[in-house]
């Protein structure tokens, strides 16, 4: 939600894991997010550009980035 749109043409939850090295009351989610470029391919900096917004996002909603 708010994090490039024009972009993201797909979420897909596929790992959501309770338990050992997990804090209590919280829970680890794992994402796959499909990009679709408009006219030409993204290039490194774009997507680097693309993933910071979806992380800072995710933030907002008190997600944490792991590693």
């Amino acid at each position: 939600k708010g994090a490039d749109k024009a972009n993201v043409v797909a979420v897909r939850l596929f790992d959501d894991f309770r338990g050992q090295g997990v804090p209590e009351g919280q829970k680890s989610l794992a994402v796959e997010v499909t990009l679709q470029p408009g006219e030409k391919s993204y290039d490194e900096a774009e997507l680097k550009a693309i993933a910071e917004r979806i992380t800072t996002a995710a933030a907002k909603l008190g997600a944490v980035l792991r590693g």
